[in-house]
Order: structure tokens, then C-alpha cells, then sequence
């Protein structure tokens, strides 16, 4: 992992690289798909969502196809897709938003120094970098439990089978 993406602490927003509006947040990541050079976000985010209930469309999605474009709801640039139904291979991105990463700008909340520029590849590769690993991370977790779980279960038919071969 880079020393840029170890030192991601607060949430990150990202931003339509043409317009710079605010189309989406760190709070609705579901991933990264290395495959088609994007990051995954929820589309039932709530920051979405909110934004829709209130009357102002920052991004437009017609629903009625199996893949359809995602674009800013202010200049129109295409930022990637949504896809209504997928293949097993790409599940991480049914009901999702595919944000292409070349036409996203992405910043971390807080951050002092300069805001945020359409050269800012470093910070976006890192993002995806940074939570590619704690989706990693997650997964060793969860599978540790799982094998600590079993070997408790492995300890304990050991234990009652030794018994009754005695």
C-alpha cells in the first residue's frame, strides 16, 4: 500500500471532473473494479438519494435497461454507469454506480492543501488502493473468525471422540 493511501483518515468525496459537483461520498462505497478502471458506489445512497428527494438532480439514471449511463445531472458528462442486473462475475456491481475514474475528482474531507485538480490520478489510484485493502483486510477478519469457529468445534468432537475410545 502507498504512503498516499495509508494516509486517507477522513471520508473522501467525489466530484464531476467537469463541473466539480458533488456526486457521490466514501459513505457509499461498495468497492473497487480494477477490471473497468472505476469505483463502485451504492445507488441507493442516501447522499444521492437525499439529493433527488430534494428536487435537484446531480445525476440522471434511466432504469429501464440491464446497463445505463450515469451523467451529471448539471453538464451532462458521462461518469460511468449503472447496472440493473449483472453476470455472477461482476455481482459487486448489480443495483450499483460505476464511477469511471478519469471523470471523477476525489478529496478527502478536510484535507488543507490545494483543492482538488484534475491531475489528482496519484489520490485516486490510492483510493482505490487503500480500499481495495480494507475490503482485503475485512475479508482475513472475517475468515479468521470462521477458523477459530471451527477449530473450537475440531477441539471439542476431538475431546468427546478420545473419550470414548478410552
Amino acid at each position: 500500500m502507498t504512503s498516499e493511501a495509508q494516509d486517507i483518515q477522513a471520508p473522501l468525496v467525489f466530484q464531476c471532473t467537469q463541473c466539480k459537483t458533488i456526486i457521490g461520498d466514501s459513505f457509499a462505497w461498495v468497492g473497487a473494479f480494477e477490471e473497468l478502471n472505476g469505483i463502485v458506489l451504492s445507488s441507493k445512497s442516501k447522499v444521492i438519494l437525499d439529493l433527488w428527494s430534494e428536487g435537484q438532480r446531480f445525476i440522471t439514471l434511466p432504469r429501464a435497461r440491464i446497463k445505463n449511463d450515469a451523467k451529471c445531472g448539471e453538464c451532462q458528462q458521462l461518469l460511468g454507469r449503472l447496472y440493473n442486473a449483472t453476470t455472477s462475475k461482476w455481482d459487486l456491481l448489480r443495483n450499483c454506480l460505476l464511477l469511471q475514474v478519469d471523470k471523477i475528482l476525489t478529496y478527502e474531507l478536510g484535507r488543507t492543501n490545494s483543492p482538488p485538480s484534475k491531475d489528482d490520478a496519484h489520490l485516486t489510484s490510492a483510493v482505490l488502493e487503500y480500499h481495495s485493502a480494507r475490503s482485503l483486510s475485512t475479508s482475513v477478519t472475517q475468515m479468521k473468525q470462521v477458523l477459530v469457529a471451527l477449530n473450537e468445534r475440531l477441539t471439542q468432537v476431538e475431546a468427546v471422540v478420545g473419550d470414548k475410545l478410552k
